[in-house]
Order: structure tokens, then sequence, then C-alpha cells
């Protein structure tokens, strides 16, 4: 028995360096000379069949077979019946750990048959050897896309243990075409959201990115569910050593930043007939500001905002304004809400048209209860249906939250 072993051992290690000129020659003649491994058990009408008159072998039956198999894959390295007869054998034989080997060795040879990529992922994932498992579970979610829910299930057990996460996120890491399938699959059936956010942290320590929309639909999900520590912490976890410069009661109140629509950012919507983004100042190239072009807009206005995470207590929010070219019945001004629920603080006065620029300042009060995080608001000054029309021009710069006592002592010093 142990010579048969000897003898299969070497073949795979003379297969690698034979393997071009096998592979060659067996597409080059398949279509000419086709052969079919040896059978295992003449006229079997059953796989279980099959197994009951396997067991009956005596040890030196067994081996006779099984070196059948290796003399027919000397000739047809590639075929996958000869290696699983091998592996059957060897089971049965209690050779397991021989066994195993077979099988892996069966699922590198044929891509494409599934049940030997599922036998070796069984194995390979018992094993803890999550690096190869994962190759083969990569394989069967590309080729096989309706095992992709059953597949995404494994991997959520896997990722309960470190190494097994750290093995996905080096998979992730290198975008496979279903990481959105499963990065959606992990969000949806996560409450917590802790579990999302240690895949996506897992992906960039992994030396990967986690993409803006990936990011975005994260925190997103996470405010949905009011999970704002959460997300604002994994926002805080995204920024690079210069954004984080940024980051005070109000990030980038002068818009020195790219705007990445991550809600604790400045976080501009679309809105029908017009334009919003962050632009260079008229007149000042190097100073960049919130500018909005509208060419006509009817609907309510809402779609400038940031989420802030400020502590109890009083602030002033303040800002400069121009508008120079704006039109509009009701105006714009700016609001804090409380996301818990509570009582919001009066809005700014109304911005309207101006030739030049102005500031504005308003007062707020965030209570103890019910606001640990609030969302500021760019919107229109009047709730009435009439009153909701845009033409022109607004620019917006040096926003500024500022703490009340902070600001008393200053006064005092």
């Amino acid at each position: 028995m142990s010579n048969t072993f000897t003898r299969f051992r070497s073949l795979f290690l003379l297969g690698g360096l034979l393997l071009s000129s096998v592979v060659s020659s067996t597409f080059l003649y398949g279509s000419l000379f086709e052969s079919e491994a040896p059978q295992l058990v003449p006229n079997a009408q059953s796989s279980d069949e099959l197994v009951e008159k396997l067991k009956k072998l005596d040890t030196r039956e067994r081996s006779t077979r099984i070196a059948a198999q290796i003399d027919f894959l000397a000739s047809e390295p590639l075929d996958i019946d000869a290696i699983n007869n091998i592996s059957t054998l060897q089971a049965l034989g209690d050779n397991i750990k021989q066994s195993e080997s077979i099988v892996v060795e069966a699922a590198k040879r044929s891509l494409r048959d599934v049940q030997s990529q599922l036998s070796a992922l069984n194995i390979l994932l018992r094993k803890r050897e999550y690096d190869q498992a994962l190759f083969h579970m990569d394989g069967l979610i590309r080729s096989r896309s309706k095992l992709a829910e059953q597949l995404f299930k494994v991997l959520s057990q896997l990722r309960l243990d470190p190494e097994g996460l750290k093995s996905i996120a080096s998979l992730l890491k290198e975008a496979p075409p279903w990481r959105a399938a499963y990065l959606g699959s992990v969000l949806k059936n996560d409450e917590s959201g802790q579990a999302t956010f240690q895949l996506l942290s897992a992906i960039r320590k992994s030396g990967g990115i986690v993409s803006n929309d990936e990011m975005r639909t994260f925190i997103a999900t996470q405010i949905q569910k009011k999970n704002f520590d959460l997300a604002y912490f994994t926002w805080l976890d995204s920024l690079d050593t210069e954004s984080l410069k940024s980051v005070s009661l109000i990030y980038d109140g002068k818009f020195e930043r790219p705007t990445h629509n991550l809600y604790f950012d400045w976080t501009l919507h679309a809105y029908p007939n017009a334009n919003i983004s962050v632009a260079a100042k008229p007149g000042d190239p190097l100073n960049q500001v919130l500018r909005l072009d509208f060419t006509g807009g009817r609907d309510a206005f809402g779609h400038v905002q940031q989420y802030l995470k400020l502590a109890p207590g009083e602030y002033e929010v303040s800002g400069e304004w121009r508008a120079e070219t704006f039109q509009s019945p009701s105006g714009l001004r700016w609001q804090v809400y409380c996301t818990g629920g509570a009582t919001s603080s009066p809005p700014s006065q109304i911005l309207g048209a101006t030739r030049t620029s102005e500031t504005f300042s308003f007062a707020v009060t965030v209570p103890s209860e019910n606001c640990d995080t609030q969302l500021l608001q760019l919107q229109s000054a009047s709730a009435a249906v009439l009153d909701q029309r845009f033409e022109g021009q607004i620019y917006f710069d040096n926003l500024n939250v500022a703490s009340k006592s902070n600001l008393q002592t200053k006064v005092g010093e």
C-alpha cells in the first residue's frame, strides 16, 4: 500500500513539470482518442450500491484498484473521475488525510466541477486553510451565481474567526465581481452595524480601498437605524490626516476639502434645476465657497446639510453669504435640528439678495436629552408651495459653530 502511495505522490510532484506538454497533447488528441477512467465496481446501479461493494473489498484489492486509477492518471492527468475514484477508495480505506489531499488536487485540476470545488472547500475550511478555501469559493460564486446566497452564509460564519475575517478582507481587497452583493448581504442582516464596520475596517487594514459609495451606503444605513455614534466613528475612521485637521464642531466650514457626501461632511443632494457645488469664489479663485446656481427651481429646498455631534450647551452658528443675482419669494435660511426628536432651535434670519458679502448668526441650544446628534441644514425659509421658486446664484463661506461659553471667555480676556 505504501509503495502505491509513493507512486501517487511522485505523480503529482512530476505533474507540475509535465503539465504543459500533457495539456497540449490532451486537448489536441482528446477529440480523436476518448478514454474513460476504469470503473471502480462494474455494473453498480447507484452510489449507495457502489459504496457498499467497495466496502467489501479487502486491502489488497483496494490497493490494486487505486493502482489502476493512478496508471490511468499517468496518461490522463486532468481526468477528474480518476482523481475522485482514488479519493473514494482512500476514504473507504480509512486513509482520510490522503483522501482529502486528493480531493483538493481534484478541485485544482477541474475548476468547473462544482462537486469537487464544494468538497475541497469543506476540507479546507475544516483545516482552517482559509486563503485556499476562499480561492475555491471565489470560483464557485463567479461561475455558479445561484450558490452565492448559500456561500455568503458560510462567509458570515467564517468572519467570526479573526483569521477568517483577515482572509475574507484580503479577497475582497481584490474587488471580485460579487463584492457589492456580499457587502449588501452583510449590511442587510447586520442590525447593530458592527459586523459590517469590522469587515470594512479589515479591508482597509489589508491594504484595500473602501469606496465612497460603500462608505456612504453604510453610514446612511446606520443613520436610518439611529446608530449615529457608529456612523460618526466610521466617518472619522475614513478620514485621511489632512481631512482630520478640518474636524471641529463643524467640519470644513471654509469649504477647503473635497465633498464626499458622507453625512458628517458637507452633503449635497441633487435638486431639480440647480447645480450645488463647492467652487471658486467669484473674483477670488484661491478661495472656495458653497455655490448654489438655481435655474427656476420650484420644489421645497433642503438639499445642503451636515450632521453634527455637539455636546449639551449653548452655541452660536455663523457664516457669510452673498447673493447678488439670487431671487426667491421666500429666500433661504440655516437651521439646526435634534435627530432624537427634541425641540429644534430657531433658524437663522432669511438670506436673500445682497450685492455684497454679508454675515449671519443665530443661537442654538442643545438639550441634554434626545439630542446626541444634530442636523445643520440649509432650507427654504417658507413652507408655502407658492414660495418655492429660486433663480440665480447664492454663495456661502466661513461657516462656524462656536460654544457660547468659549465666546464669553474670549470677550473677557
